[in-house]
This record gives structure tokens, C-alpha cells and sequence, in this order.
């Protein structure tokens, strides 16, 4: 506020600091395919030097001089809630060749009671 120069005018600014395109999941058919867009920043100091404007003097405004800049968390992958009740995990079971599939549910279910279920009570 104190160089008068909106947000917009400062995502601009870093979008055209960034040409290339952005990057994010695509879901088509059932795949997802990971797009990822090569911009020209690379780390934290390209983006604390980006010009967002001038002040009433014409002397260039940086990004370092408006805004805290540091890293964000990445995008979350392979999240599942269950019954909306919270975040649970996943996994798969690949049953070998000529074993009996009820058997092995039945040693999975009790592994997860011995090992999992007894660590997360301990938590």
C-alpha cells in the first residue's frame, strides 16, 4: 500500500516475469498426466527481484521490497478421505499367482490389526 501498487498489477508482474506456461495434474479417462511448465524462475531471488512498479521517484519497486516471498507446500497427492469423517491411507495388495485371495485379506486385515492399528493407538 505505502508504493500504491495493486495486487494485481503484482501477479502480473511475475506472471510476465514467468512466460512459459504453469504447471498441474490433468485427469483425462482415468489418467493422470503431470504437466509442468519451464519457466524462467528458478529459485527465491529471481522472484525478490522482479520489478512490481515504481515509486513517485521512478525508481524501479521490487518484489523483495512489498512482500515476505518463501516457498509454499507442494500440491498433496494420493489423498482419501473416508465417509467425511478425515484423511485416511491407502494401499494395494497384489496377490501372487495360485494364492487363495480370502486367505491373504485375511492376513492383511490381521496385520493391520497387529502392526498398524497398535502404532497409531501408541500415537
Amino acid at each position: 500500500m505505502a508504493y500504491d501498487i495493486p495486487l494485481t498489477k503484482v501477479v502480473e508482474a511475475v506472471r510476465k516475469s514467468n512466460l512459459d506456461v504453469e504447471g498441474r495434474v490433468l485427469e483425462f479417462s482415468g489418467f493422470e498426466y503431470m504437466v509442468r511448465g519451464r519457466g524462467y524462475i528458478k529459485n527465491l531471488k529471481d522472484l525478490e527481484e522482479i520489478p512490481v512498479g515504481t515509486d513517485r521517484a521512478g525508481t524501479p519497486v521490487f518484489l523483495k521490497q512489498i512482500a515476505n516471498i518463501q516457498l509454499g507446500p507442494d500440491i498433496r497427492r494420493g489423498l482419501a478421505d473416508l465417509d467425511g469423517k478425515g484423511e485416511v491411507c491407502g494401499g494395494i495388495v497384489v496377490v501372487r499367482f495360485g494364492e487363495n485371495v480370502l486367505n491373504v485379506i485375511e492376513r492383511v486385515k490381521e496385520k493391520i490389526k497387529q502392526d498398524i492399528e497398535r502404532a497409531f493407538l501408541k500415537a
